[in-house]
């Protein structure tokens, strides 16, 4: 049995045997498991068909899995839809005009570059903490690949070991090299 149909099987087990009804969070982690395996369509039916409203976490889950998976066109749809739910939450626009899945002019595409804070906090580091000690960061969102790649560059050109904490794992990096998985 695959972890997909070992998660189908929780669920049901859930509804079925224990007569518990899935919440929010139950659904958001099968909506993952379907995305991230990349049953793309079958996640987006499943929020569709939920008796819940789903969150920004839910539709989030789907768009990563669209950008892991390549399919843009569903994901402008549900980035669309985030958007609508949350216009302002900053993990929705991912940076780099290349991994930027809806159409917007270049004046909002730059302000949405400049929103990553991890940038201003290792540049803060720079410039007001003393040559050696590491810069830590702790942050609430996803690090994107464009910040993991200004910190390789800032470990090797500052000679600073930089330690950013984001919502998934911690990001270790030390003379233009890193620690943890490459975007």
């Amino acid at each position: 049995m695959g972890l997909v149909d070992e998660g189908r099987s929780y669920v049901d087990a859930m509804t079925r045997y224990y007569n518990v009804e899935p919440n929010i969070k139950n659904y958001v982690r099968m909506v993952d498991l379907l995305a991230r395996s990349g049953l793309l369509k079958e996640a987006e039916k499943l929020i569709d068909s939920m008796p819940i409203a789903p969150d920004v976490v839910t539709w989030g889950a789907l768009l990563g899995a669209c950008r892991k998976h390549g399919n843009s066109e569903m994901g402008e749809r549900v980035g669309r839809k985030l958007l609508e739910l949350q216009p302002d939450h900053d993990g929705f626009h991912p940076p780099g005009t290349d991994e930027v899945l809806l159409d917007i002019d270049k004046e909002k595409e730059e302000s949405t570059l400049f929103r990553h804070s991890e940038k201003l906090a290792i540049t803060y580091g720079l410039i007001s903490m003393a040559p050696s000690p590491p810069i830590r960061i702790i942050k609430n969102l996803k690090t994107y690949s464009d910040c993991h790649a200004a910190a390789k560059l800032l470990t090797k050109a500052f000679n600073r070991e930089i330690v950013v904490r984001d919502q998934h794992q911690f990001h270790h990096f030390k003379d233009g090299s890193f620690s943890c998985v490459e975007f």
